[in-house]
């Protein structure tokens, strides 16, 4: 039986096999097989087409593919109970190391992430296919049973940044030993009745009187040599042989963001507008369907404005969802937790219209904090884990997390550690005409960094609801949902709330967004320039000057900036 066992395993083959057609009737193309493989093919089954490509966040229907010898039915159940089937989707492409120019070609270096790991269920009978193969020599065909097992893959997102990304499938199949190998002791694994013990070789001393009646106790078998059995060899867990691995192009098929607004409307100053911004990528040149798409909140509701799901769109194309988030309701803050944070869950679900066959389910589903920051995340960052002003435990690791300030450090924060700028401008600056700053960027800790400068203007900060935030003598009431209902204004009122609602002009306009610098090696330099366009006379600062360290994404603003003495255009 175990040199039977060996053999079956030495001559089984698995495969992951992912079909172009969305629903496929594996028995009708095996029928009409006739056992050739071609010999450009690499796969053990020639007959079904294979998808080019594979989308990101795609739930993919593939299957398992073991090619046995010919078995009887015993001996089929008996093999396939002793199988133990996972599926591990991995992600390969190139990380940058260091950028190239015209002079040094970039350096450049090959990464693997695991993406997942599904089981099989071996319980659930498989699709099984007999059919005869000839070899390459003259030699006599060959009887081979396929066995196919369904499995529902989900395609995740890799975490770091992979350039000509692909994904390929790994099928880990082991032969696990028969259970009447291992014998009843898994089963019973108190010891034998009417076993003598272990001689106690401290039995001498239980008379002493120095211990005070302590009976010392230790067991030969404790000193003992043992004597280990040997292995049954031929009995082990044995993998299984894996076929050809093919690698599948991957891409996002549309990306997005979110964007948190405060509701324009003066009755409902508490509640916020969240506007999800899609765009569908042309990696795939196919049309997507939008088909659904919930919120879950932490507290609080929210109300669809203008969506008409499904909604179909074609590749470059954009088009936003926006929803009215609402407070939480009077009953909802009885017990008000001042360190609890609103949190946002969003699931969104849409069909890939390839062909008239291949049709692929995407489906997202992410977590992000409820707030108002002037910066957005967005999906062609990837994860970016930011340092919020107020802790969320509640958020999850891989969530989109929103913030709207940045913490700062009285000291030399972790991110600018070892990392020193000096900035440098032209003696004359003349308004309404543009100017650069070059920053030297050195960096003197022992590990290469890679960061972005951020510029960020001067405005000076207009609430545009000061006025309807004065205290009123006509109180408030409660509506029937239980929320606070605000205070009608008066015609003064809102004549001075709409003249104070004015947003002063930037003095100053940042032509360059952003610099990213990286990496940058040990003892290494970088000269960056950022441009600006004064737009009047007289002393002008930046707000800030913001850098985020984008391998762990903290951020730290600069606020000790020079100042810019414009002199007018003459």
């Amino acid at each position: 039986m175990a040199e039977r066992s060996t053999a079956i395993a030495e001559a089984a083959i698995a495969e992951v096999v992912v079909p172009n057609a969305s629903d496929v009737d594996l028995q009708d193309l095996f029928q009409a097989w006739d056992g050739e493989i071609p010999e450009d093919s690499t796969s053990m089954v020639p007959f079904i087409e294979p998808r080019q490509f594979i989308l990101l966040d795609e739930l993919l229907t593939a299957y398992v593919l073991l090619r046995i010898p010919a078995l009887d039915e015993d001996e089929l159940k008996q093999f396939i109970s002793r199988l133990a089937i996972t599926v591990e989707t991995r992600a390969t492409g190139q990380i940058i190391d260091k950028p190239g120019d015209a002079r040094n070609p970039a350096v450049v270096r090959e990464a693997t992430e695991a993406l997942s790991a599904e089981a099989v269920n071996i319980s659930e009978e498989p699709l099984m296919c007999a059919t005869e193969i000839q070899p390459e020599d003259d030699a006599e065909p060959q009887q081979y049973l396929f066995l196919f097992w369904k499995v529902i893959i989900p395609i995740g997102r890799p975490k770091t940044r992979l350039q000509k990304l692909a994904v390929f499938f790994n099928p880990i199949t082991v032969l696990n030993p028969p259970k009447a190998f291992f014998g009843n002791n898994h089963d019973n694994e108190y010891l034998p009745s009417i076993m003598p013990t272990s001689t106690n070789l401290l039995q001498s001393f239980t008379s002493d009187p120095s211990l005070a009646g302590i009976n010392p106790h230790l067991s030969a078998s404790r000193i003992t040599r043992p004597f280990p059995s040997a292995p049954a060899l031929n009995e082990s867990s044995r993998p299984i042989k894996i076929g050809a691995r093919r690698l599948f192009r991957a891409a996002p098929a549309f990306l997005w963001r979110i964007r948190f607004l405060r509701f324009p409307g003066l009755a409902e100053k508490d509640a916020i507008l969240a506007c999800f911004d899609i765009e569908i990528t042309p990696f795939a040149a196919c049309d997507v369907s939008l088909d659904s798409i919930s919120l879950k909140l932490s507290s609080g509701s929210y109300e669809a404005i203008g969506v008409n799901l499904p909604q179909r769109g074609r590749p470059a194309e954009q088009f936003t969802l926006t929803y009215k988030i609402l407070p939480p309701s009077l009953s909802d803050r009885q017990i008000p937790d001042p360190g609890a944070s609103r949190s946002l869950t969003i699931s969104l679900s849409s069909t890939i219209l390839v062909s008239d066959i291949c049709i692929p389910k995407v489906k997202i589903k992410w977590k992000t904090a409820l707030e108002l920051p002037p910066s957005r995340p967005t999906s062609r960052a990837g994860p970016m884990p930011l340092t919020p002003l107020e802790p969320l435990s509640s958020i999850e690791h891989d969530a989109l997390v929103m913030t709207g300030e940045v913490i700062e450090f009285p000291s030399a924060p972790a991110v600018a550690e070892g990392v020193s700028l000096t900035i440098s401008g032209p003696e004359k600056i003349v308004a309404e005409e543009a100017f650069s700053w070059e920053v030297l960027i050195v960096n003197r800790s022992e590990r290469p960094q890679r960061f972005a400068l951020i510029p960020i203007p001067k405005r000076k900060a207009t609430d545009i609801y000061a006025a309807a935030r004065r205290p009123s003598s006509t109180g408030s009431s409660i509506g029937s949902n239980g929320r606070m209902v605000n205070p009608v204004l008066d015609d003064n009122i809102l004549y001075s709330t709409q003249k104070g609602s004015t947003i002063e002009p930037a003095e100053i306009l940042c032509l360059t967004p952003d610099v990213r610098v990286g990496a940058l090696g040990p003892s290494a330099c970088y000269v960056a320039e950022l441009q600006f366009l004064p737009m009047k006379a007289g002393v002008l600062q930046l707000e800030a000057l913001r850098l985020v360290d984008l391998a762990t994404q903290q951020t730290v603003d600069i606020r000790q900036l020079p100042d810019i003495v414009v002199c007018a255009k003459s």
